[in-house]
């Protein structure tokens, strides 16, 4: 499937998110939930788990985004640097060419290194921002690293088609 969709140039994203229930345990979680910084704090834990699916999908998949996207925990972590490190150079093992990225929300300071290990940073924020919002958080922007942005439709149930479809376009053209 990699392979096919990598044929029609989509990009294909390996989304560390969820650990099987059987491991949820050794990660700790919150509610049903277990978050990316929990998740990826012991390499001798978290390596163990993924190394028969980075064996399997680590030579087609380029990208990985460690956690959910709405998952920011990581937002505030001193160990943010070391972190993200310590996971591309366990990950770099089994990957040929490794991009990470993960969640931060618009409304914190984004992370800073001279030299980032991460390549993308995906921004979120709850509930999503207006266009005019995205526009002054755009611009704002000087990172080194690509940005992602989730932009989900308006509720089908409490807005018109017309209304939903002009609110996109304009967030749309407000990243962009």
């Amino acid at each position: 499937l990699i392979e096919r969709l990598k044929g029609l140039d989509i990009q294909v994203v390996g989304k560390l998110d969820q650990p099987p229930i059987s491991l949820k345990k050794d990660f700790g979680e919150s509610g049903h939930r277990a978050y990316a910084v929990n998740i990826f704090r012991d390499p001798q834990v978290w390596e163990v788990a993924l190394e028969s699916t980075l064996t399997r999908v680590g030579m087609r998949l380029t990208w990985f985004q460690v956690g959910g996207d709405d998952d920011c925990s990581f937002v505030g972590n001193p160990d943010l640097l070391e972190t993200i490190t310590t996971i591309r150079n366990k990950m770099q093992t089994y990957c040929q060419k490794l991009n990470l990225v993960f969640s931060w929300s618009w409304s914190e300071e984004p992370p800073t290194a001279a030299v980032a290990p991460w390549n993308a940073i995906h921004f979120v924020n709850s509930p999503q921002l207006t266009a005019a919002e995205l526009e002054t958080y755009v611009e704002q922007q000087t990172q080194a690293a690509e940005f992602w942005v989730n932009l989900d439709p308006l509720d089908g149930d409490r807005y018109p088609l017309l209304d939903r479809v002009r609110d996109l376009t304009q967030r749309m053209v407000a990243i962009k």
